[in-house]
């Protein structure tokens, strides 16, 4: 039967226009990797510390480009509803505006920071009041960049100093290496966070494979694709590395061919096709199926 082996939530996108499926397709999707696990577990821990019986721990998580950090950070921070109102999110990409780290942080908070800066005693008393425990900070390398030597003692200095009393706050930090290299600028604060590198698979990772099982069983297709047969993920990871944002990338753009060129599977040759371009779905090229 078409669509067997579709999870029961998502069969009902086969009956959708191809353009449709493809939308969906394109979509970033949740798996619960054991990264997505680890990460989320360590943050429920951290956030169920009484609030003043211990300085707030913290957490640094740590990967390179394409690792799927975002995505982690995303979806961990609206995973658990019991404290996601606790948490609050930022992210210090740079932006046109060139805006200061400290205006986005503060701004994240819900803070209306102004031209003269906020002590920080009030900033504690903020989160107090409005019970804030946690906050997201997402390409947190991006924070120090640019920024001069006493910028930066300012900015870590307000860190440090919401992560002791009365505040207590936890800092969740995804970035890339180069994120923990920002937070050692101070040796002292370097030390309240817990260091988590997210990894790329290896070709016979048990959850690589299960990964792309799970993938097949979301995604909209009617035909079963077998990704995780030998020939299908030695192709996947020999173009991708393991590197969890390069798999995505590669498995989108072949199930958007596979919807569009009738197959209703991802075969080699979409995926050889996807290698070459992501988003040219107009011409089917002659089959290159080694």
């Amino acid at each position: 039967m078409d669509g067997e082996h579709l999870h029961e939530s998502r069969r009902y996108a086969l009956t959708l226009s191809d353009e449709e499926r493809c939308k969906i397709i394109r979509q970033d999707i949740k798996v619960d990797t054991e990264h997505l696990l680890t990460v989320s577990n360590i943050v429920h821990n951290m956030l169920s510390i009484v609030r003043g019986s211990m300085e707030a721990p913290c957490l640094v998580v740590s990967a390179g480009s394409n690792h799927g950090k975002t995505t982690i950070c995303n979806a961990v921070r609206g995973m658990d509803e019991s404290w996601r109102h606790k948490i609050r999110y930022v992210t210090f990409v740079k932006d046109t505006g060139k805006t200061k780290p400290m205006v986005k942080l503060l701004t994240a908070l819900g803070m209306e920071p102004g031209k003269a800066g906020i002590p920080i005693s009030m900033v504690a008393e903020y989160c107090i009041a409005n019970d804030i425990r946690g906050v997201f900070m997402d390409e947190f390398h991006d924070s120090i960049k640019g920024l001069s030597k006493g910028e930066q003692d300012t900015f870590l200095s307000l860190l440090r100093g919401l992560c002791g009393a009365p505040a207590y706050l936890s800092f969740f930090v995804f970035g890339i290496d180069e994120a923990l290299n920002a937070l050692a600028i101070d040796a002292q604060y370097v030390r309240r966070f817990e260091l988590y590198e997210l990894t790329p698979w290896s070709r016979n990772d048990a959850e690589y494979l299960n990964f792309l099982d799970t993938w097949e069983e979301i995604v909209p297709l009617s035909k079963r694709s077998h990704l995780s047969s030998k020939a299908m993920s030695d192709y996947i990871y020999n173009n991708t590395l393991g590197v969890i944002g390069s798999i995505c990338t590669l498995l989108r753009a072949a199930a958007c061919l596979a919807v569009i060129w009738g197959d209703e599977k991802i075969t080699l040759e979409s995926l050889q096709a996807a290698t070459r371009s992501k988003w040219n779905t107009r011409v089917r090229p002659k089959g290159t199926v080694e």
